[in-house]
């Protein structure tokens, strides 16, 4: 799922460097926290993150598991950030190619040349 900030709010913060003060915002955000904390929780949500710097989009993404693409659709429109409107969000099917195994205790991380992908 990609999610974008209301511009109005990322163009106040960004130009003020400050958070705007926006109770309903704010409300709808810890909201969105909680309820990424439940889907973390119940092993739904795999992932997520957002795209640092200075960019016009200020995207942030989350990946999460769904049975269908309706569900995933329902569990998008959940988000109490993404109901009130302070994010705009859009899923999109995600196929996953490769992951690391880096961060898994006690193995060394695999490389190129222990694992020499076909040119």
């Amino acid at each position: 799922m990609l999610l974008r900030l209301r511009y109005d709010i990322y163009a106040k913060w960004k130009e003020t460097g400050v958070w705007p003060d926006d109770p309903e915002a704010n409300k709808a955000l810890e909201g969105h926290s909680a309820y990424w904390t439940q889907q973390l929780k119940s092993g739904r949500a795999i992932i997520a993150g957002a795209m640092n710097g200075d960019y016009w989009d200020n995207a942030a993404i989350i990946v999460f598991e769904a049975a269908s693409p309706e569900e995933a659709e329902t569990i998008m429109k959940n988000d109490p950030a993404v109901n009130a409107h302070v994010f705009q969000a859009q899923v999109r099917p995600f196929d996953l190619f490769w992951v690391t195994n880096k961060f898994q205790a006690g193995i060394e991380a695999c490389t190129e040349a222990q694992n020499p992908q076909p040119k």
